[in-house]
C-alpha cells in the first residue's frame, strides 16, 4: 500500500506503477481517497485527505523486479488528466460509498453514487470544465454544480420504486488518457440485470462523459413509470432551465418551453429519430441563480441503441420530460429514455445496448478559461443553447474505416491489433481530443503510433504520454492515446512495435 496524506491535489490524480526505464507497466494501483474532514466536530475515524493505493504484484519464484510509483495530477502530456476512483465521505456528513472522476485536479468532474443513499439516484455532482465560479474567482478552481442524473428507474404499477441489489464496482482503467468503470447490479427480485460502464477521456475543452448501457430481462416487468436513463433525477437536478430542444446531427428537430409543474411528465414516448440524436437542456433561468454564478448547460447524444423490448425489437430510442420543481421553487426538467409508447410489459429475452455521450458546457464564455481555441469560438456564438450539443452529436461522430485489426468500439475508439500485433486505420471526424485505445498486446513497451506516417509525439523529456493498461484475465495489455482534432482531415493511423 501507498500511502500519501500530504501535499495531494486529491480532487484528480493517477498513480502508475512503471518499470525501470519509466515505461508504465499497465499493473492497477486501486485508488482509495478521501479529502472530507470536520475539525469542529472532532478528530473522526478515517477523515481526510489521505490517498492509500494498493497493489498486487505476481512475481516468478527466485524472480526480482525493480517498479517505480509514478503519480501524475493535474496534467499528462501538457493536456488536463482523466482520473476515476473510490471517494470517502467521512468527515462529510453521509459516509458512504462514492466514486469521483475528475479532469485535471481542478475539482470533480461527475461523482456517482452506486448505492443511490442520498438523493435516490446513481449519478450525483457534476460540473462544466475549467469554468470560474464566479466573476472574481481565480482559475483552477471548482465550477458550479450541475449535478444529478440515474440509470435504470423502476416503479411498479403499483407506484412503488424498485432498488437495486448485488451492486458492484469494476475498476478498469483509472487514467490519465481515459478512465473505464463498470458498475454492475439488479433488480431486487431479479428482473433486470444492469451494466453501465462509464469513461471519462483527457481533454482540454469540456466534459464529456461516455456512458455505456446493458440492460437484460429475466422475468417479466410492467411499470408505472420506467426509465432507461436520466439527465437530471428526480431529487437531484441543479440548473434551473428553460428550454429543451431534440434533434439530429442535420440540426435541431424543435425547441420548447417545458410546463412548469411538480413531478409530471411534460412529453411522453418522443422518438428520436435521424443519425445521432441528442437532447439538449439550455436557457438558463438566471434570475435562479446567486449573482454572477456560472452555471452549466447540458445535453446527450445517443451514439448507438439496440434494443429489443416487449418481444419486439425497438430501433430507435425515445424521450421523455419529466418536469419538476426541484428545489427552489425553480423550473427544471429530467430527460428520460424510455421503452416506445406501445409497449407496456417488458418479457424475458428483452435487451438494451446503447451508448449514450453526455456534454456539460459553461453558459457565460467569459467564464470559460480552456485554452481550445476552437471550443472558444464555438462558446462565444452559442453559449447556453441547443447548438452547442449539435456540434457535439455532428462532429464527434467517428467515421472510422480498419484496415488491420479487429474494431470493437467507435466512441470511446478501440481497436484490437492483429496476429502481427499491428493496427491501421483511418480516422475521420472528432473534437478535441479523441481517445484511441489498442488491445491484445503481448507487451507493455516498445510500440508507437504513427499519424500520417509521422510519429505521434507528444514528448516531455523523452517520455511519450499515452496510457497502458493490463488485463489479468487474458494477460494482455492495452494501450491508449489521445488524438488531436477539431474539424482536420481525415487521419491515417499506423500502430506497430517500435
Amino acid at each position: 500500500m501507498f500511502m500519501q496524506e500530504q501535499h495531494l491535489p486529491i480532487t484528480g490524480f493517477t498513480p502508475m506503477l512503471c518499470d525501470a526505464d519509466g515505461f508504465p507497466t499497465g499493473l492497477p494501483v486501486q485508488i482509495s481517497k478521501n479529502w472530507h474532514q470536520r475539525p469542529e466536530k472532532g478528530r473522526l475515524p478515517h477523515q481526510g485527505p489521505w490517498f492509500h493505493g494498493c497493489a498486487f504484484v505476481r512475481l516468478p519464484p527466485h524472480s526480482e523486479r525493480e517498479l517505480v510509483l509514478a503519480m501524475t495530477y493535474a496534467r499528462w502530456g501538457g493536456l488536463p488528466a482523466a482520473s476515476h476512483a473510490q471517494l470517502s465521505l467521512v468527515g462529510w456528513g453521509h459516509n458512504q460509498f462514492w466514486d469521483e472522476a475528475a479532469l485535471g485536479s481542478f475539482g470533480e468532474s461527475i461523482c456517482f453514487e452506486p448505492g443511490r443513499v442520498q438523493r435516490r439516484c446513481m449519478i450525483d455532482d457534476v460540473r462544466p470544465f475549467l469554468t470560474l465560479p464566479t466573476p472574481e474567482a481565480k482559475p483552477w478552481g471548482w465550477a458550479n454544480n450541475a449535478g444529478g442524473g440515474d440509470y435504470l428507474v423502476w416503479f411498479d404499477p403499483a407506484g412503488r420504486y424498485q432498488g437495486f441489489r448485488e451492486t458492484r464496482t469494476d475498476y478498469r482503467a483509472y487514467g490519465p488518457c481515459l478512465t473505464e468503470v463498470v458498475y454492475h447490479e439488479e433488480s431486487l427480485g431479479g428482473e433486470i440485470s444492469a451494466r453501465m460502464g462509464v469513461s471519462l477521456a483527457r481533454s482540454d475543452d469540456y466534459l464529456r462523459v461516455f456512458h455505456h448501457l446493458r440492460y437484460d430481462v429475466h422475468q417479466p416487468v410492467r411499470w408505472q413509470r420506467l426509465a432507461f436513463h436520466q439527465l437530471g433525477a428526480d431529487f437531484y437536478n441543479e440548473p434551473p432551465s428553460r428550454q429543451v430542444a431534440v434533434g439530429d446531427a442535420g440540426g435541431v428537430g424543435e425547441e420548447w418551453t417545458p410546463v412548469r409543474t411538480n413531478f409530471t411528465y411534460d412529453r411522453q414516448g418522443v422518438v428520436l429519430r435521424g443519425p445521432q440524436p441528442w437532447i439538449s437542456i439550455h436557457g438558463l433561468e438566471r434570475s435562479a441563480l446567486g449573482k454572477g454564478v456560472a452555471a452549466a448547460s447540458r445535453g446527450l447524444v445517443v451514439r448507438s441503441w439496440k434494443a429489443v423490448l416487449g418481444g419486439k425489437p425497438a430501433p430507435v430510442p425515445c424521450a421523455s420530460f419529466y418536469a419538476t420543481e426541484w428545489g427552489k421553487g425553480n423550473h427544471r426538467t429530467v430527460v428520460e429514455l424510455v421503452p416506445p409508447p406501445e409497449v407496456t410489459a417488458l418479457q424475458p429475452g428483452d435487451y438494451l445496448d446503447a451508448e449514450i455521450e453526455w456534454v456539460v458546457f459553461p453558459t457565460d464564455p467569459t467564464a470559460c478559461y480552456s485554452p481550445n481555441r476552437a471550443f472558444q469560438a464555438a462558446l462565444a456564438h452559442d453559449a447556453d443553447t441547443w447548438r452547442l450539443v449539435h456540434r457535439e452529436a455532428r462532429d464527434n461522430a467517428l467515421r472510422v474505416e480498419v484496415q488491420r485489426g479487429t474494431p470493437q468500439h467507435t466512441l470511446p475508439l478501440s481497436v484490437a491489433v492483429d496476429a502481427g500485433q499491428r493496427a491501421e486505420l483511418t480516422l475521420d471526424g472528432g473534437v478535441g481530443c479523441v481517445p484511441v485505445t489498442f488491445s491484445g498486446l503481448t507487451n507493455y513497451r516498445d510500440w508507437e503510433l504513427r499519424v500520417n506516417d509521422q510519429p505521434l509525439d507528444q514528448s516531455i523529456h523523452g517520455h511519450d504520454f499515452w496510457q497502458t493498461d493490463y488485463d489479468s484475465k487474458t494477460r494482455q495489455w492495452k494501450m491508449t492515446f489521445n488524438v488531436p482534432r477539431d474539424g482536420t482531415a481525415p487521419t491515417r493511423l499506423v500502430f506497430q512495435p517500435r
